[in-house]
C-alpha cells in the first residue's frame, strides 16, 4: 500500500495527502504522506496505522517510512519504522559511495553492519515520480520503474505498469476525471493492483488483493481519514 502512494509526488515545497485504507468494505487505517523540499534536499515520508480483528483481540500496525535525496536525485538515508503490537523496529540506511550502513534498533538493542550497494540499477522515489507523472502526461506506458522502498530494505522494488486510459473513478460518492493503469509490483504475491491518478499527477484510488483479501485506498481529507473506525475481523475472512 505504502509503494502505491509513494510514487504520488508533487513538485511543491511542501505537500501532504490522507488515504483512508479499506480492508474488502470496511474502513482499517488510513496513510498520510509528506514531501518536503528545500533547495539541496527531498524527503519523502509515508505513515499508515491500521488495526485488525482477531476473535475479540483487536491488533494495531503501525508502519513509518522516510527517504532523503538530493534535488538531482542522488540517495543519502532511508528509514523503517515498523511495529505489529510491540515494540517498534527501526530500521536505518545509510547510503555511501560504495557500501550502505544499516542500523538497527529494539528496544535496548541495537545493531550495525555494512551491506553492498545494490546491484540493480534503480532510481529514488523522487526520480521514480517523476518518470511515471511525464508518461501518464504523455498517455505512454510508464517503462518498468526500479526504485528502494524503505519498508523493503535494500531489496529492489520494481514496478511495471500498463498503458493509462481516460477515465472517471468514484471517490467517496462523487466521481473525479482520472487515468486507470494497472501496476505489477515485484515484491507482491497478488495480482496486479489497479491505480487511478488524477489530472494533477495524485493518485486517487488504488486497489489491490492480498491473501484474497482486498485492500482499497481512497485520498481524502484528514479528518474523514483520522475518524474513528470499527476494525475489520480479518481471521473470519481467510477461513
Amino acid at each position: 500500500m505504502l509503494l502505491f502512494a509513494s510514487l504520488a509526488l508533487s513538485a511543491s515545497a511542501e505537500t501532504e495527502r490522507y488515504y483512508a485504507v479499506y480492508l474488502g468494505d470496511q474502513r482499517a487505517g488510513w496513510l498520510r504522506e509528506r514531501e518536503e523540499r528545500d533547495e539541496e534536499t527531498i524527503r519523502s515520508m509515508a505513515e499508515m496505522r491500521f488495526a485488525v480483528g482477531r476473535g475479540s483481540a483487536k491488533i494495531e500496525i503501525r508502519i513509518e517510512t522516510e527517504f532523503i535525496e538530493t534535488t538531482d536525485h542522488r540517495p543519502i538515508r532511508m528509514s523503517s519504522s515498523q511495529a505489529i503490537a510491540a515494540a517498534p523496529v527501526v530500521t536505518e540506511y545509510e547510503f555511501g559511495d560504495s557500501a550502505v550502513r544499516i542500523t538497527t534498533r529494539q528496544g535496548d538493542t541495537t545493531t550495525t553492519r555494512d551491506a553492498p550497494l545494490p546491484e540493480a540499477e534503480w532510481v529514488t522515489p523522487g526520480a521514480a515520480a517523476t518518470l511515471l507523472q511525464t508518461a501518464i502526461e504523455n498517455g505512454k506506458a510508464p517503462v518498468p520503474i526500479t526504485t528502494l522502498d524503505p519498508a523493503f530494505g535494500l531489496t529492489p522494488v520494481v514496478t511495471t505498469r500498463t498503458l493509462p486510459t481516460e477515465t472517471e473513478v468514484e471517490v467517496l460518492g462523487r466521481l473525479v476525471p482520472a487515468v486507470r493503469t494497472l501496476a505489477d509490483v515485484s515484491v507482491s504475491t497478488g495480482p496486479a493492483g489497479e491505480e487511478f491518478w488524477g489530472l494533477d499527477g495524485r493518485l486517487v484510488k488504488s486497489t489491490s488483493t492480498i491473501g484474497g483479501i482486498s485492500i482499497t485506498m481512497l485520498a481524502t481529507d484528514r479528518g474523514l481519514a483520522l475518524a474513528e473506525l470499527d476494525p475489520p475481523e480479518i481471521m473470519q475472512q481467510t477461513f
